[in-house]
């Protein structure tokens, strides 16, 4: 029986631009709507499912881009929340990716393949087994290292051997920016319209559901200044986006913003530039609108990243930084937010707003638990039940029962010790390194991939850069990010081996 064309030629059929996209995109939203509406019993479910693995299996490469869109606009999970989809397949959803590796596997018999950040990911796995094994508690690790292996190894895996080629991989990352601006698209209408009540399917929420029923509204922390300037209470709602939190909503949101920038002052064809500078609208929007201290330093730190690799000049710092003024400017809010960092000596801390207090205990008491556990730690996913008690002694605020670290590196260094701490450091800087000799290699020969191997890079700087405010909450988000740059690495050192492409 002959195989299907985009299985023995040359190359996989992958070059469908943004029609592709869109269609990407649309699938993976009708799919779960209709599953929602109709359920996973009876004929209607059965035919939805088999037309699905049918498109699936004729354009493998759909497979991949409609699981990048529903891991990044977290459609499974408001799938899920919003119209009680069974929680299983919502969480084993990226496993379609599994098809596009039969694909290139199985039939078209290409190496499996792996790299020495998997190999590091493999022994950051061991290592926070071992602090489990170590701890008082180990079987309090099981959720940490079961979501690790799901959400960060076997995610990591299946992406390098599913981004398989550069055209692949550069709609991998439009639909990373497609799923960010409908995100942000959708905080900034309901903004403007003030449609707090509406959460927009689930994709706009600003308010969250306490475990004791009550609702609770997220409006922002304003510390001393609760009135304007006619004495009314001055309130802002804080976008949450899917996720129900509006932290690390502005941390998914930033990790892509360096990507549109990249993509709107490099990308070949005029009409990319035009979608990567309108892309940036939304998406920093979105930023904003969470009004998240840590997602508004993120952002500087990717702009000066940009000047530094000279994609930013001085004319451009005549623009950008205007922008930026002008955008905390017309957000009161976030001005006094911002204006809560100020202190941070002793004394500025016991004046601080409660948000700042807190995470300063927080700070000191994921400290202090490193310092009595420092080669393994406390065990993974366990430092929430040791950094109340470490608190309560000379602290800046009371901390409630179970509280998780606000500091992705000082829980590694409570939960795993200095062994899965640095393990974990040495994930990000292989990964950088590798994307850093990609783009010195490339630039003369091939700058455009030159330009995604940077702009990639730099989606890793800015999600490590809003980790110093928040714990490793949302993985499956990082380890797409590691996989989009591990193949990008593995595709684009292939093109250096070819050398320079041939003149048109």
């Amino acid at each position: 029986m002959p195989l299907p064309t985009n299985i023995v030629s040359g190359r996989p059929s992958v070059h469908f631009g943004f029609a592709g996209l869109i269609t990407a995109a649309s699938l993976a939203t009708v799919v779960f709507a209709s599953i929602c509406v109709l359920g996973l019993s009876g004929l209607a479910g059965g035919l939805l499912l088999i037309a699905v693995v049918g498109v699936v299996f004729a354009k493998p490469e759909i497979a991949t881009l409609v699981v990048i869109y529903i891991l990044y606009s977290d459609l499974a999970a408001v799938a899920v929340r919003t119209y009680g989809l069974p929680a299983p397949i919502a969480i084993g959803s990226f496993l379609l990716l599994l098809l596009p590796m039969l694909n290139y596997v199985v039939f078209r018999r290409e190496p499996v393949r792996v790299d020495l950040v998997f190999g590091l990911m493999i022994g950051y796995g061991a290592l926070l087994l071992l602090s489990a094994l170590f701890s008082r508690y180990p079987e309090d690790s099981a959720k940490a290292i079961t979501t690790y292996v799901f959400q960060g190894l076997v995610l990591y895996f299946l992406l390098i051997n599913t981004l398989r080629s550069p055209a692949i991989l550069k709609n991998a990352v439009w639909t990373l920016l497609l799923a960010s601006a409908m995100l942000g698209t959708l905080s900034l209408y309901q903004n403007l319209t003030h449609t707090y009540e509406d959460s927009y399917g689930g994709f706009a929420m600003t308010k969250t559901l306490e475990t004791n029923g009550a609702t609770n509204n997220s409006v922002a922390d304003m510390g001393n200044i609760d009135t304007d300037a006619k004495g009314r209470t001055f309130e802002r709602h804080r976008a949450l986006g899917p996720l129900g939190d509006p932290n690390y909503y502005g941390q998914i949101m930033t990790a892509v913003l360096p990507l549109a920038l990249v993509l709107a002052l490099s990308a070949p064809l005029k009409l990319e530039r035009a979608i990567g500078a309108a892309a940036c609208v939304p998406i920093l929007g979105g930023v904003m609108l969470t009004l998240s201290r840590g997602a508004a330093l993120a952002v500087l730190l990717v702009v000066a990243c940009l000047f530094l690799l000279r994609y930013f000049t001085f004319r451009y710092a005549m623009v950008v930084v205007p922008i930026l003024l002008l955008a905390i400017s017309i957000t009161p809010a976030f001005q006094v937010r911002l204006t809560t960092l100020s202190g941070l000596g002793s004394v500025g801390l016991r004046q601080a707003d409660g948000s700042v207090k807190l995470r300063a205990t927080i700070l000191r008491a994921c400290m202090e638990i490193f310092w009595d556990h420092p080669l393994t730690g406390v065990g993974a996913g366990q430092s929430g039940q040791y950094i109340a008690s470490y608190g309560s002694t000379n602290g800046f605020a009371t901390l409630p029962s179970g509280i998780a670290a606000h500091n992705t590196y000082l829980e590694q260094l409570a939960e795993t010790g200095i062994l899965g701490f640095s393990c974990f450091l040495a994930i990000a800087f292989v990964t950088l390194r590798n994307l850093l000799r990609v783009r010195r290699n490339l630039m003369p020969i091939h700058p455009e991939y030159a330009h995604m191997a940077t702009a990639l890079g730099l989606t890793i700087v800015a999600f490590l850069g809003t980790s110093i405010f928040l714990h490793l909450s949302y993985l499956r988000y990082y380890s797409l990010l590691l996989g989009l740059c591990g193949a990008a690495v593995q595709v684009y050192g292939t093109e250096d081996a070819r050398g320079p492409a041939p003149e048109a």
